[in-house]
């Protein structure tokens, strides 16, 4: 017993007393934590969801949220860790043996720190469960206290050097990663640690995007690993980097391993579907597809399937086929996710090269609806749905019109006799779409999801020439009529006429028509006829009226595909079909203007001269005249493309550096030499904010108003709508009057009165989500001699030079009794932080804003509302500090 007591000491150093310690570290509580952290690798492996359309991470930890699931099991090694270090670490050195002290393995032996053999062990543990609990500076401070105190033991250094690595690389630290993992000598690995290096390097290839350099590393970490999940994985993965690199028959080969090697449904049907998409023989793989797809253990992935069969057909150049395919990958969609989101991007990416924009916008507007603004293509899906769906929505407009003006021109028993075909086709698409809609909530409710309360609206006309043949057409016309006018009664004038429960006072004052009303309810009932004939134009003047629709239709489809799809072709047939059907309109100077540039840009010399004649000939005092009539003319256009962005950049830089005068001067250059350049409405904001930020407060308005009316369909248009609104309200603000804008909650004094539920639920808590709506807010001191309303030029400024399609509202508010300039329209905490952080970038506003005369403030909309009622902008830091939020 006394033996034993003295052998439990660790503050002497003999064989006994390592021995002991060192079994005792070994089979207790080593073996302990080594325990729990094979078993939260192993639920981690097994819980873990991958995104297989992209290139999977090589560790599923690198899914840092997935750590959670295993957060228990890695507590308790860190904890048996913490205890064995504490317990069974000999620090104490052994008794000096002089004779040996000329022995170079003594002495090393006798200046290590650790003379428990199994610490370091202990060590090297504590820091994977701290890495695998995605306590990844945790780990990178263990690794470095083991490269600190074990340095003399080259197999622990070694490895903990890799881990810290590992660690980096997570972090995004990709520098410190390669390094670190560059200070090793692969030459003199020690051979148990040739799996870990190599997965570590190919893991930071990886996500460097080095993708042909990651291949080599990950072949030899294969070859080394053991382990069958990660082995299966480690296939996936070089099997899509050989596919990146259009390697096919190499990724094929290992698809196929990794399907034998998968450890889950998924992993074998993803594997086994990679091998047939990347399958050199199409044949051979569409025959493998097709079997797929009739396997009821498939049902729930056939989006995918019929998408990889496309693929295959269009290698084939059948492009019918493969079309066909991925519209019924997108239908047979049963989990409206990932899946139907790229089915129905590739879809519509189609249809866009082949410069079909009107059937490629619904597709655009589904996986638009379906991605996250973290996807890697998501702003270009985002900017084509935008300007596709405005070209869709003029299109339906030319569409319909010309349908009905068509419907006009017959008699009632022909149109009765089309419309009873109509209705026919919508009662059919009605009850698909409703069975649809029925199967997709059965399942949502069957697989614990909430249904989707609001569907993609789609805008596609279809290949149907007539409007009234689409029945998707005019479902998006009914909708879009009821918004306007509501469920109108049939009757003439209906416009005029009072609507039930009100009246329309768009038209209260039009006394040139006579109301006229009527009994009949039913023209908002599709499947009546009298819905259609209602529409359809009964005299000249309503004739007109719907022509006039089908001018302005084209006006605006032919600006949409010259000035932001930038196809001059179709711009130019679009342009012709106004000049052919409306040669008297107002707009037909504007419309051979453009035609003459597009046929200068396509080289057309001969039609670029016809429209240089119409425009000297039939305007010859128009400024385009006068340009054209120049004899260096066409020197001077090549020079404005050359020229105009150079000096937008001066321009712009001129204002964000105070130099007002510049900014006139160059605004009076390009308006007087190149007064067509494409630029000019932000030459005209440009110097309509420097005659603000002068103090010119009438004139900023007049010159906003004129940009409004000159370029109303211009990006900057709507930005200045909006800041003549909100100058009004930061003028007041300014000079210490009452902001004009509705009271909020954010400034007591100008609070309404609130009830005691009301307070009461207000006052209960900050809100912890981030997956909510946020705010980036600028507080100034009221010290400030700079005004919030200069500074709202300022973030306007670079908010139209720098978001071109995001839109971001901008409101001056009270907070706290201080004048705050508010950006919001972010959609979650990682774009306020992404904000914020191009905002510092820009660096003249950043020093600005960085000063202690500003407060900088990102906070999620609810919890604005708490800040002065009953809560203060202080305890809401120390609150979001507790709960890691960014502030």
């Amino acid at each position: 017993m006394i033996l034993l007591l003295l052998s439990c000491s660790t503050q002497k150093n003999t064989w006994s007393t390592r021995t002991y310690h060192s079994i005792t570290t070994r089979f207790n509580v080593f073996y302990n934590g080594k325990n729990s952290y094979n078993e939260g690798i192993k639920k981690l492996n097994t819980s873990h969801k991958d995104d297989f359309s992209h290139i999977l991470p090589l560790f599923t930890i690198s899914n840092h949220d997935a750590a959670q699931s295993i957060s228990g099991d890695m507590d308790i090694t860190i904890e048996k860790c913490r205890k064995a270090i504490k317990n069974h670490s000999i620090k104490k050195k052994p008794q000096k043996k002089s004779k040996k002290m000329r022995d170079d393995e003594y002495k090393n032996y006798y200046a290590q720190e650790e003379f428990n053999p199994m610490i370091n062990r202990v060590w090297l543990l504590l820091g994977k469960a701290e890495f695998h609990k995605a306590d990844f500076v945790g780990t990178v401070s263990t690794m470095a206290y083991i490269q600190k105190h074990f340095s003399t033991e080259n197999i622990p250094l070694t490895e903990a050097t890799i881990w810290k690595a590992k660690a980096y690389s997570e972090l995004g630290w990709e520098y410190e990663s390669e390094t670190a993992l560059q200070s090793i000598d692969e030459q003199q690995l020690h051979y148990t640690l040739t799996g870990l290096y190599n997965g570590a390097m190919a893991d930071l290839k990886i996500k460097q995007k080095r993708y042909i350099e990651a291949i080599p590393y990950l072949e030899k970490a294969l070859q080394n690993e053991k382990d069958k999940y990660q082995r299966s994985r480690f296939e996936f993965v070089l099997a899509q980097l050989y596919s990146q690199n259009n390697e096919r028959k190499q990724a094929a080969n290992h698809y196929y391993t990794a399907a034998k090697l998968s450890q889950s449904y998924e992993m074998q049907f993803n594997a086994t579907l990679g091998a047939l998409t990347t399958e050199p023989k199409a044949k051979t793989a569409i025959k493998g597809l097709e079997k797929m797809a009739a396997s009821a253990n498939n049902k729930d992935y056939l989006d995918q399937i019929y998408l990889a069969e496309a693929h295959q057909y269009l290698s084939l150049k059948k492009e019918d086929k493969a079309v066909e395919l991925m519209k019924k990958a997108i239908e047979n969609s049963t989990r409206n996710g990932i899946e139907k989101a790229v089915a129905a991007e590739q879809l519509a990416n189609f249809y866009y090269n082949k410069q079909l924009y009107i059937e490629a916008e619904p597709y655009y507007t589904i996986a638009e609806s379906l991605l996250q603004n973290t996807y890697e293509n998501y702003l270009t899906i985002r900017d084509r749905q935008e300007i596709l769906s405005e070209l869709a929505e003029h299109y339906n407009t030319k569409v319909l019109q010309d349908s009905l003006l068509k419907l006009s021109e017959m008699s009632n028993e022909e149109q009765l006799k089309i419309i009873e075909q109509i209705i026919e086709e919508v009662k059919k698409a009605d009850e698909a779409k409703a069975k649809a809609q029925a199967d997709s909530a059965a399942l949502a409710i069957a697989q614990g999801n909430t249904p989707r309360t609001q569907s993609p609206t789609v805008r596609s006309v279809g290949s149907g020439e007539w409007y009234f043949y689409n029945s998707r057409l005019i479902t998006a016309g009914t909708t879009e009529f009821r918004k306007t006018w509501g469920n109108r009664p049939l009757a003439d004038n209906w416009r005029i006429a009072k609507i039930a429960g009100g009246t329309n006072s768009q038209f209260q004052n039009d006394t040139t028509q006579t109301s006229t009303s009527t009994t009949d309810t039913t023209t908002t009932n599709p499947y009546d006829p009298n819905y259609y004939l209602s529409q359809i134009p009964k005299n000249d003047r309503e004739k007109q009226q719907a022509l006039n629709k089908v001018a302005m239709a084209l006006l605006e489809m032919g600006r949409i595909y010259e000035n932001k799809i930038n196809n001059d072709s179709i711009a130019a047939v679009t342009y012709n079909e106004f000049y052919n059907r409306f040669s008297g309109h107002d707009h037909i100077l504007d419309v051979y203007y453009s035609l003459y540039c597009i046929y200068t840009r396509l080289s057309n010399v001969t039609a670029q001269n016809d429209m240089r004649d119409k425009i000297i000939t039939q305007y010859p005092n128009s400024k385009y005249a006068a340009m054209l009539t120049q004899p260096n003319y066409i020197e001077n256009i090549t020079k404005m493309y050359r020229l105009q962005d150079s000096l937008y950049v001066t321009t712009y830089n001129a204002y964000m550096n105070g130099q007002y005068d510049s900014v006139h001067y160059n605004y009076q250059i390009i308006t007087t030499s190149y007064p067509t350049s494409q630029l000019m409405p932000q030459f005209t904001l440009l110097n309509a904010l420097s005659t603000g930020r002068e103090g010119k407060e009438n004139d900023f308005r007049e010159l906003l108003t004129t940009m409004i009316n000159t370029y109303p369909n211009s990006d900057v248009a709507d930005l200045g709508r909006d800041l003549l609104a909100h100058i009004g309200q930061g003028k007041t603000s300014a000079t210490g009057g009452t902001p004009t804008t509705t009271p909020t909650i954010t400034n007591p004094q100008n609070s309404p009165a609130l009830g005691n539920s009301q307070y009461n639920t207000l006052a209960d808590s900050f809100n912890t989500n981030t997956n909510t709506a946020f705010v980036f807010a600028i507080i100034l001191n009221n010290e400030q001699q700079i005004t919030a309303n200069q500074l709202l030029y300022d973030i306007a400024a670079f908010n139209f030079t720098k978001f071109m399609v995001k839109d971001f509202e901008l409101n001056i508010q009270i907070i706290e009794n201080k004048q705050a300039v508010v950006i919001s329209g972010l959609s979650n905490i990682e774009e306020a932080k992404w904000y914020k952080k191009m905002i510092l970038s820009e660096t003249t506003l950043s020093n600005k804003i960085s000063t202690p005369n500003f407060e900088q403030l990102v906070i999620s909309n609810d919890n604005l509302k708490l800040i002065g009622l009953p809560y203060t902008i202080k305890q809401y830091r120390e609150f979001a500090t507790q709960n890691s939020i960014t502030h």
